[in-house]
């Protein structure tokens, strides 16, 4: 890039950053190359950071003033989320300078890296402390191998993360709260939902799944269950795996027992992939019901 081209670039940042300011952004300009390892260090039990490998980030200079005393690597673990440093997140550490009381630093233990809090007690004992209570301090003294390797300069939040099956049931408990309730099927309509969605029925408690769906609004008694599996055996009476009312009581369980957008796979009698397989049936059998209402 020629002398004019990166006086041209400069000038085009300049002026994007200025704009943000206008507009009451913070502005920084990422101009400060620092090493970014992949190996993450341990806010939790000590973690062998191996032979590590590295890349190269950009930083702005009011963070980094020093980039060959510093780098850039991924906290794991919980024992310092009390002090807001969480698994995923990314920390600076400026190595080369004498740390003191309160300051969040990175040290080897007995050849294993951790992230703690730096403190000195009234006797003078210095610990690495945790902020976490399910975690114990250690005591820096002759008999541990303690290196004390930087401190901790900043903390970037990692990219949040949360659960699909946890926004599912929130958005799926929504719209039954706040959608008017859907026109009950007639009998036809429900034997032709069982005979469609029963090529997806490989057991017979999964049968469950379909009876909870078609009774979303209310608790089953014993007689929805016997009343379910009479129309299975009308719809479906050559399907290898019919339904027996007993069976699927059982299944009406902690989230089971409730309507199917309340389910969580935390608190059902099944888990992992079974899980999966009555959500899935479920699901299938709610959208082959609002077919039918749409086809009014």
């Amino acid at each position: 890039m020629s002398y004019k081209e990166k006086e041209s670039a400069t000038g085009g940042v300049n002026e994007i950053l200025s704009q943000l300011e206008e507009q009451g952004w913070e502005t920084m300009l990422c101009d400060v190359p620092v090493r970014v390892y992949d190996n993450p260090v341990s806010c939790g039990k000590p973690l062998d950071i191996g032979n590590p490998q590295y890349s190269i980030g950009w930083y702005p200079s009011e963070i980094v003033s020093c980039p060959e005393r510093c780098f850039r690597t991924q906290a794991t673990g919980s024992s310092m989320q009390d002090a807001a440093i969480d698994s995923g997140d990314w920390l600076t550490v400026e190595t080369g300078v004498r740390v003191y009381d309160g300051d969040v630093v990175l040290a080897r233990v007995d050849g294993e890296f951790l992230v703690k809090a730096y403190y000195e007690d009234n006797e003078g004992g210095k610990w690495l402390v945790p902020y976490n209570d399910k975690f114990s301090p250690v005591l820096i003294n002759e008999e541990a191998d303690v290196c004390l390797v930087g401190r901790v300069i900043e903390v970037c939040k990692g990219h949040p993360r949360v659960s699909n099956c946890d926004s599912r049931r929130i958005v799926n408990r929504f719209k039954a709260e706040t959608t008017k309730p859907a026109r009950a099927l007639t009998r036809e309509e429900r034997l032709e939902v069982i005979r469609l969605v029963a090529p997806m029925v490989s057991n017979g408690r999964l049968w469950f799944a379909v009876c909870r769906a078609m009774n979303s609004s209310q608790k089953l008694s014993a007689k929805d269950y016997e009343d379910f599996c009479q129309l299975v055996a009308i719809s479906v009476p050559d399907h290898e795996h019919l339904p027996d009312a007993k069976e699927l009581s059982r299944m009406a369980v902690q989230s089971f027992a409730k309507p199917v957008f309340k389910w969580d796979e935390r608190n059902a009698p099944v888990g992992g992939s079974r899980f999966a397989g009555y959500w899935n049936i479920a699901q299938r059998t709610e959208e082959l019901m609002a077919q039918m209402r749409e086809n009014d």
